[in-house]
């Protein structure tokens, strides 16, 4: 199974989010990105979710990037869409 088909299926699973995030960034990534990123990816669905693509979100490394870099780089398209 292929990544793509593989963050799909985490994101429409029904574990808990803070599980899902764990999964998919760990293990649908190479290197896999660090747990410690959960807040900020949780942070960027909940605001694209509200159409907010432009907001700066502050990484835990120190870096600050946009909502949409952010969806992007972290391949959480599938965390965005409505249950089916």
């Amino acid at each position: 199974m292929n990544a793509d088909k593989t963050s799909k299926l985490i994101a429409k699973s029904k574990l808990k989010i803070d599980d899902k995030l764990s999964m998919h960034l760990e293990g649908n990534h190479y290197p896999p990105i660090d747990k410690r990123f959960i807040p900020v990816a949780k942070q960027a669905i909940e605001l694209a979710q509200q159409n907010d693509w432009d907001t700066l979100l502050s990484y835990p490394n120190g870096i600050q990037r946009t909502v949409a870099f952010t969806v992007e780089g972290m391949n959480l398209k599938y965390f965005l869409e409505e249950d089916e």
